[in-house]
């Protein structure tokens, strides 16, 4: 319940923010597997905060669902979170059916202690990786900066 309750407050609070005209999407979301959105959550607001425009997902859901919200969305980027991964492999896959499915020009960052152990390999695929949240923030305040 207490994770439900701090959820919401994130979210409300992501969408009271004040967000530029014209800042690009960014989709936030948890992998399957992978029900912690909270993390996920504090990523959108951080996203925000460096001139993003957070698109919050929601929890445990599939590389498709993910990238068709992605394209349909017109998003520049997709930020993922896993703080706790289920089946750490179906992860890595589902991480990468991610990458594969969407179009080069879509960036994805993934952060959250249960993909650190996969780093480089999510790296060889072209996946960003950040080691905690203000280091999620750091790649998208860059990556914002290059597609103004």
């Amino acid at each position: 319940m207490a994770s439900a309750i701090i959820e919401a407050f994130v979210i409300a609070a992501i969408q009271a923010m004040a967000v530029p005209d014209g800042a690009p999407p960014v989709f936030v979301a948890t992998p399957v597997g992978s029900r912690h959105v909270i993390a996920a959550a504090l990523v959108g607001a951080a996203a925000s905060a460096v001139g993003w425009r957070p698109v919050f997902l929601g929890g445990d859901l599939p590389a498709a669902e993910i990238a068709r919200a992605a394209i349909d969305g017109s998003a520049l980027a997709v930020a993922l979170s896993v703080v706790y991964a289920d089946d750490p492999s179906r992860t890595l896959g589902e991480l990468l059916a991610l990458r594969e499915r969407l179009p080069a020009h879509i960036a994805v960052i993934v952060g959250g202690r249960a993909v650190l152990p996969h780093a480089r390999a999510l790296g060889r695929a072209g996946i960003e990786v950040g080691e905690t949240i203000d280091g999620v923030r750091t790649m998208l305040h860059d990556l914002v900066g290059t597609n103004r």
